[in-house]
């Protein structure tokens, strides 16, 4: 759990007016840190988030917990740098043509994410069926056929993005958006698993169902309570996720 605490205390010396005396930073080094089964951290989220469904969502208390339930083709550094998320690397054509290739990871379930699974969840974020508050997203990013269909004057299959093979997923836009990679860092460009979504419609984002690609699986969810999630063994960056 976490805590705050001070490091330091400022020394104040009091004469005919208040001045700063000399005085030193104290930094005590924190206890050594041991691993039980009560280590968790309780995280504050403002508010009841209407929907785990990263295609649907859009309110920040929404995304906070996504973030960790889901990964995307990119992510951020603690710098707000863009840098790989479940693609390894990507290159382009005139910043119009976008090539992302992903690493070997797994759904919580087992399954393999492929390029297939992000063609379904971007075809499902541009759907104005799937109402979600950022269906426009990817006519903001220029990407063939968005605007049409979102004004449901195209299908959903007409879109600018396709899967090479298992591995290789690619962009076609209008025209040149040189940042394309730094927005495949929101939450809602996240891929969902298809056979889910399709089993369980709305219900898919109950605990029972939910198949996460990111750092943690959803173990519980009380409305208006909290909302439990637990490591997942099967997340490809596993080793590196410190909190049980």
């Amino acid at each position: 759990m976490f805590s705050v605490k001070p490091h330091s205390v400022l020394c104040l010396s009091v004469t005919a007016a208040l001045v700063l005396s000399g005085c030193e930073r104290e930094v005590k080094p924190a206890p050594p840190f041991k691993r039980t089964e009560y280590n968790r951290v309780v995280i504050g989220n403002s508010v009841e988030p209407a929907t785990l469904d990263p295609q649907k969502a859009g309110e920040m208390a929404a995304n906070t917990v996504i973030r960790q339930l889901m990964d995307g083709l990119t992510a951020s550094d603690g710098e707000g740098k863009t840098i790989p998320g479940l693609a390894t690397h990507w290159e382009s054509q005139g910043d119009r043509i976008w090539t992302f290739h992903l690493r070997d990871a797994q759904w919580s379930n087992g399954d393999p994410i492929t390029a297939d699974d992000f063609v379904y969840s971007f075809r499902r974020l541009t759907d104005p069926k799937t109402g979600g508050i950022y269906g426009g997203y990817l006519a903001d990013g220029k990407v063939l056929n968005a605007d049409a269909i979102m004004q449901g004057k195209a299908r959903p299959e007409t879109l600018g993005v396709k899967a090479l093979d298992k591995k290789t997923l690619q962009f076609t836009l209008t025209e040149s958006v040189p940042y394309f990679p730094d927005m495949m860092v929101m939450a809602w460009t996240y891929p969902v698993h298809r056979a889910t979504v399709e089993k369980y419609g709305d219900k898919w984002t109950q605990p029972e169902h939910y198949v996460s690609s990111g750092a943690y699986l959803l173990k519980g969810w009380r409305v208006n309570s909290y909302i439990k999630m637990e490591k997942n063994p099967k997340y490809y960056d596993h080793d590196s996720v410190s909190i049980p």
